[in-house]
């Protein structure tokens, strides 16, 4: 009998998203990944990879998404801190199951290595090629299993929970990888997800939608809306 599925928490910023996902992982069988982890679904994460290394395939495209990707675990996942907690998401997921899936995944990502001629003599990667996109997603997926399952069976739970507001603008991709599984799309009224984005030192302190200049918290929360009526979403 299979287990239970890993569930996908999304919704617009300041919809309530936290909230959920905190009451998802007191379910005795869900583990709250405790904080939001960006590298599946932001630019230059696996979504971005997922198509550098199949439609969009070529070795300048597939270089340069293996190089952001590469800075993105290597260099902005360990140096991000969770603003309540201060940790890294290495730490929190657990560093042995964290640089263990990131190891094991540019192993299965690169074909070969090189050195740029002088002045540069940079290492550059020559990125694999996977014409049956099935199986990047499979390798994508071992990746992500690997660091919450993890985290999951440490915390002695049999599944997890991910909680990124941008999960929203990535559903399908997220089924990509992981068919089974429950995605929770949170939704709050317009109003109060403007108004309570006011209070937030990282975003707009106004909500004037007019002046480009002086951008608030209407122009913000538009962005993504129009993103979900893009007609591939």
């Amino acid at each position: 009998m299979p287990g239970p599925s890993p569930v996908f928490v999304a919704g617009t910023g300041r919809s309530g998203t936290s909230q959920l996902a905190d009451v998802i992982g007191e379910h005795p069988l869900i583990h709250r990944i405790p904080m939001e982890t960006h590298f599946i679904v932001d630019p230059g994460g696996l979504r971005d990879l997922a198509d550098a290394l199949t439609i969009r395939s070529d070795p300048i495209v597939g270089a340069d998404a293996l190089q952001r990707l590469g800075e993105m675990l290597r260099v902005r996942m360990v140096e991000r801190r969770d603003r309540d907690r201060g940790h890294s998401l290495p730490e929190v997921i657990g560093e042995r199951h964290y640089w263990a899936a990131v190891d094991r995944l540019w192993s299965d990502l690169v074909a070969a290595t090189y050195d740029e001629p002088a002045p540069s003599s940079r290492p550059r990667v020559l990125p694999k090629y996977f014409g049956d996109r099935r199986e990047l997603a499979a390798v994508l997926r071992r990746a992500v299993e690997t660091m919450f399952a993890g985290a999951a069976t440490d915390a002695g739970k049999p599944t997890w929970c991910e909680k990124t507001p941008f999960n929203l603008l990535s559903m399908d991709f997220l089924w990509e990888l992981f068919p089974e599984a429950t995605i929770v799309h949170v939704k709050r009224h317009p109003v109060a997800v403007v108004s309570s984005h006011l209070d937030q030192p990282w975003a707009p302190s106004t909500i004037d939608r007019r002046r480009p200049r002086l951008a608030g918290a209407c122009l913000w929360a538009l962005a993504v809306v129009e993103g979900l009526g893009r007609p591939d979403r």
